[in-house]
């Protein structure tokens, strides 16, 4: 059976298996690597990517799994962040949560939010840590 996720706009891949969750995490610790020359970073065997936090590079690892974990239910591309896939369904859903203050502008993404702010209206914006991730 299919489990939804993300408002039921993202459904669990069946094909992303227990077993293959313990291959990964298996695989995943084979690639971590702590820098030589910085000992609190740590880096990516695969691509070389170094992280302050030993649970971002596991975040990020889950990129370069073959199996997405989570699938778009409008065109089915995967994800393997939960995140990653809400930010995906507002381009089809049409959600523009972050709102420009200063216009009637509103935004998909709060980086595109942050541009707009910085090149039309000169003004860095800045969040608090709760409206990072919205």
């Amino acid at each position: 059976p299919l489990e939804f996720i993300n408002g039921g706009h993202g459904v669990k891949n069946p094909l992303a298996t227990e077993a293959n969750a313990r291959q990964r995490e298996e695989e995943k610790n084979k690639q971590v690597l702590v820098s030589e020359d910085d000992p609190t970073k740590f880096v990516c065997r695969i691509c070389s990517k170094s992280f302050s936090l030993q649970r971002l590079l596991n975040r990020h690892m889950k990129c370069h799994s073959d199996v997405k974990r989570y699938l778009c239910t409008f065109c089915g591309k995967g994800f393997n962040d939960t995140f990653d896939l809400k930010r995906h369904t507002r381009t089809h859903t049409g959600v523009r949560p972050y709102k420009c203050n200063l216009c009637e502008k509103s935004f998909t993404q709060r980086c595109s939010l942050e541009s707009h702010c910085l090149k039309v209206h000169g003004v860095q914006h800045t969040y608090a840590y709760k409206e990072r991730r919205t």
